[in-house]
């Protein structure tokens, strides 16, 4: 029998014996299985590299510009509740126990702006005197009470005589957690 086995391309006849057939497929196996080592090899050093740089680079990086975004919107709220605080028009309101119909539209108007055009969840004013708990949509959501534990906050606040504390604190009215920035109006006494 002849191990040789007869193509014809053309006008041209190629002749491949059984050894060459072997030593194609051979080879081909030999390429295939290189390129599937190295390809793995590759892949491998390019994860732990991508992993090193965005443990080493990235995240450190993307950790900095959120630390700084927080930290800048912190300090603006900070800013913003001092001045709601230190606003004469706000404390004479408060200090006439929330009765004069013009400071009352002036005010809610005032924590109604912060609101819609600074990107603030929320603003409000809780009067001391009435322990009215003011919304910035004009409706009192709360009379704040020593014995309700939702209002600790608030009581633990005036106790503290700070002017001004960052409090975390879930809202019952709101049914959600916020970051609150309480500043005490006029000074402490």
């Amino acid at each position: 029998m002849d191990s040789r086995v007869s193509r014809e391309s053309g006008n041209q006849g190629v002749i491949y014996s059984d050894n060459s057939i072997k030593v194609i497929i051979f080879a081909s196996v030999i390429i295939v299985l290189s390129i599937a080592l190295i390809g793995t090899i590759i892949y491998m050093i390019t994860e732990k590299e991508i992993v090193h740089k965005l443990k080493e680079q990235d995240l450190v990086t993307i950790t900095d510009s959120v630390a700084s975004k927080i930290g800048s919107r912190m300090e603006r709220a900070y800013e913003t509740s001092s001045l709601l605080a230190g606003d004469p028009t706000i404390i004479d309101w408060i200090q006439g126990e929330e009765q004069d119909e013009q400071l009352k539209e002036y005010v809610i108007g005032r924590i109604s702006n912060i609101t819609n055009n600074f990107d603030y969840d929320n603003a409000f004013i809780v009067s001391n005197k009435t322990m009215q708990y003011w919304s910035e949509t004009g409706e009192v959501l709360d009379v704040m009470s020593r014995f309700n534990p939702y209002n600790a906050w608030f009581f633990d606040f005036l106790d503290s005589q700070r002017l001004i504390e960052i409090n975390i604190d879930y809202n019952e009215q709101r049914d959600d957690t916020y970051v609150f920035i309480n500043a005490l109006m006029g000074t402490v006494e």
